[in-house]
């Protein structure tokens, strides 16, 4: 156990933080069928971040927008990796991705607890299309819910006018 760890425990707000119920864990059990998501959740630095207040709060944002869809039943969350590296460079985000490939990984869509988090520059148009063939959805409280691919274009459409405009 590293010393951020054993600090952390001994901390009165880490202790009360985890004896506190998960958002997704007080919810009826006939709310709690449906689909099965992995949380995925990051924080960059450990010096100027508190490892488990932000576990907590990305967690909970992500069972809230999940909560009448399904349930989280499994966690990846990366400590100490920036957003731009990318998510086979990140050791929880890499094994997430693994994940991927087996037929018995019992989720089905991926939720993040916020966009900033998980993603950087063009990172979530190169993850799509790995979700998209695996068929698991990705949920995103900024999409309110599962994020959309994009639709194709008619034949003879304006190229951008699928796209939203810029304000």
């Amino acid at each position: 156990m590293s010393d951020n760890e054993r600090d952390d425990l001994e901390d009165p707000l880490t202790r009360w933080l985890n004896s506190q119920p998960q958002a997704d864990s007080q919810l009826p059990t006939q709310r709690r069928r449906g689909l099965r998501f992995a949380f995925y959740g990051r924080m960059s630095t450990v010096e100027h971040q508190d490892r488990v207040t932000y576990r907590h709060w990305q967690r909970d944002c992500a069972s809230e927008l999940v909560a009448a869809h399904g349930v989280i039943v499994a966690e990846y969350f990366d400590v100490g990796c920036s957003r731009r590296r990318g998510w086979r460079q990140r050791p929880q985000a890499a094994a997430l991705l693994a994940a991927l490939d087996d037929p018995d990984r019992g989720f089905d869509a991926i939720v993040v607890g916020e966009y900033e988090r998980a993603f950087s520059a063009n990172q979530l148009q190169h993850l799509a299309p790995v979700l998209e063939h695996r068929d698991v959805q990705l949920w995103l409280p900024e999409t309110d819910g599962a994020r959309r691919p994009p639709q194709p274009s008619p034949p003879g459409a304006d190229h951008d006018a699928g796209r939203p405009v810029e304000t």
